[in-house]
């Protein structure tokens, strides 16, 4: 692609024209990498719970931020986002059965 600058208009027309002239080779690739991070982001959620150490199907299982305050992103929806991201983000939860995200939740919240 002749265009570096991304937020150069000619750069987002270029893109644009190769999307709508490869769009479904863009889509079956997109489709493809998304079931790749989802399959990713199930098997992390194959471990047992780290608060009751029971094991649950991986739709039971979340991914638990130990501090609030650096939550950039809910887990589970990054699907559109680099593997870098979904990594770093992945690194600062615990899995934990939904029954245990909840109480943690609960104990977290000012009352």
């Amino acid at each position: 692609m002749a265009y570096k600058d991304k937020y150069d208009p000619r750069y987002r027309a270029a893109r644009m024209r190769w999307y709508y002239a490869n769009k479904s080779k863009h889509l079956e690739i997109s489709n493809k990498i998304g079931h790749q991070k989802k399959d990713y982001l199930n098997r992390l959620k194959e471990n047992p719970c780290v608060d009751c150490g029971k094991n649950f199907p991986f739709y039971v299982m979340d991914f638990d931020h130990r501090e609030r305050n650096t939550k950039k992103f809910n887990v589970g929806r990054m699907i559109h986002e680099g593997w870098d991201r979904i990594k770093i983000e992945i690194e600062k939860c615990d899995v934990v059965c939904a029954n245990c995200h909840r109480i943690r939740t609960f104990k977290g919240m000012a009352h």
